[in-house]
């Protein structure tokens, strides 16, 4: 009891010197643009297709638009596209001004294939 005692006193501490805060993304404006990418695998299944389209369907209902990457409805070897492609798509929604959030279509396997083609310079600029 006493062990975990200190270790919440001495985590609170380290909480306090960090001074950190909570982030929490900025409210997304009705008319703004949603993308969607395939950062890993994408939505070829012919059941999956539907879907996607209700899921897009359902977010431009919420008075958003949606702008969908080349490769979210591609998929080779279990990969949208090559690891260069699914970094330029991902980082062209990035950049995109208009664009306040981003959806992954899917998976996650080989999303850090992408990090050798990252920029953190970017990331790190940009809240999203």
């Amino acid at each position: 009891m006493t062990l975990i005692f200190l270790y919440s006193i001495m985590a609170l501490k380290i909480y306090k010197e960090r001074n950190t805060r909570m982030k929490y993304p900025k409210k997304i404006e009705q008319g703004k643009y949603i993308g969607i990418t395939a950062p890993s695998g994408g939505i070829t299944k012919e059941v999956d297709q539907p879907r996607l389209d209700n899921a897009i369907k359902n977010i431009e209902d919420m008075g958003y638009k949606v702008i969908e990457t080349q490769n979210v409805r591609t998929e080779e070897k279990g990969r949208s596209s090559s690891a260069k492609e699914r970094t330029e798509q991902f980082m062209q929604l990035w950049k995109n001004e208009d664009v306040r959030a981003i959806i992954s279509a899917g998976g996650g396997d080989y999303l850090t294939e992408m990090l050798d083609y990252m920029a953190d310079t970017i990331i790190e600029a940009v809240e999203k």
